[in-house]
C-alpha cells in the first residue's frame, strides 16, 4: 500500500493517570514549567484531582509563582478537607513568605489529621518559636522527636529553642 493510501494514524488518548506520570517525571527531570503545563490540563479535564492540584502547587512554588502555589495547595485542601499534605505544603509555601502566624495554622491543620508527622510537628516548632510561643514550640518540637527519633533537625530546633 502506497504511503499516501495508508489510513491515518490515531494516537492513543492520554489519560489523567498518564498524564499524571508524565507531569511528574518531568517536574523530578527539573521541567517545573512542563509540569506545571500538565498538572494544569489535568485539573482542567478533572477538576477535583486532588493530588494534581497539590502537585500543580508544588511545580508553580518551584518556579517562583507564590500566588499560584497557594491557590493551588487551598484548592487541594478544599477537595481533600482530610488529607494533611496540603495543609503542610501550605504552610512551608506561607513560612516561607513571612507568614508565620498563617504557616502555623496550616501546620496545626496538617497536624490535626496526621498527629505524629514529623515534619509538621516540627515546622510548626518552628512556627511557634518564631511567634514567641514557646512552651507551645517545646511541645510539638518533641512530638516531632518521639514519632522519629532521629529527625536531625527537630534534635537541632530543640537545642535552639
Amino acid at each position: 500500500m502506497a504511503e499516501e493510501d495508508r489510513p491515518e494514524r490515531q494516537a492513543a488518548p492520554v489519560t489523567v493517570k498518564d498524564a499524571f506520570a508524565q507531569a511528574m517525571e518531568a517536574y523530578n527531570a527539573g521541567r517545573h514549567g512542563d509540569a506545571a503545563r500538565l498538572f494544569e490540563a489535568i485539573v482542567e479535564a478533572a477538576p477535583d484531582h486532588a493530588a494534581a492540584w497539590e502537585n500543580l502547587g508544588v511545580a508553580r512554588q518551584a518556579l517562583g509563582d507564590a500566588k499560584g502555589a497557594e491557590d493551588a495547595y487551598r484548592r487541594a485542601a478544599e477537595i481533600a478537607p482530610n488529607n494533611a499534605s496540603p495543609h503542610f505544603n501550605l504552610g512551608t509555601l506561607l513560612g516561607s513568605l513571612l507568614r508565620t502566624e498563617e504557616a502555623a495554622a496550616c501546620y496545626h491543620a496538617a497536624v490535626e489529621r496526621d498527629p505524629n508527622q514529623p515534619s509538621a510537628l516540627n515546622n510548626l516548632g518552628i512556627a511557634l518559636c518564631d511567634l514567641g510561643r514557646y512552651d507551645e514550640a517545646q511541645v510539638a518540637i518533641s512530638r516531632a522527636i518521639a514519632a522519629k527519633p532521629d529527625h536531625a533537625a527537630a534534635h537541632m530546633q530543640l537545642g535552639v529553642l
